[in-house]
């Protein structure tokens, strides 16, 4: 049984945060080819995860970098 807030009728449109935050993560994807951005689960709010990534993308540097960590793909993040 699928719970009520998942179902077609019941979902809603994306607002302009939603937008934008989606279009950031494609950027900084397209931008950073096969590195590993994981948004969630996060205390940030979208609203920072789109300056950080703008950020990211303006000095060419990953996430990861900006965190001073490595992306470890064996991880369970």
């Amino acid at each position: 049984m699928i719970p009520d807030f998942l179902k077609p009728e019941n979902r809603k449109d994306p607002d302009e945060l939603d937008l934008r935050f989606s279009d950031a993560i494609k950027r900084y994807h397209e931008h950073f080819k096969n590195d590993g951005l994981i948004t969630e689960p996060s205390s940030w709010s979208r609203e920072k995860w789109i300056r950080i990534i703008d950020e990211c993308i303006k000095k060419n540097i990953t996430v990861w970098e900006m965190l001073g960590e490595e992306y470890d793909p064996e991880s369970y993040y």
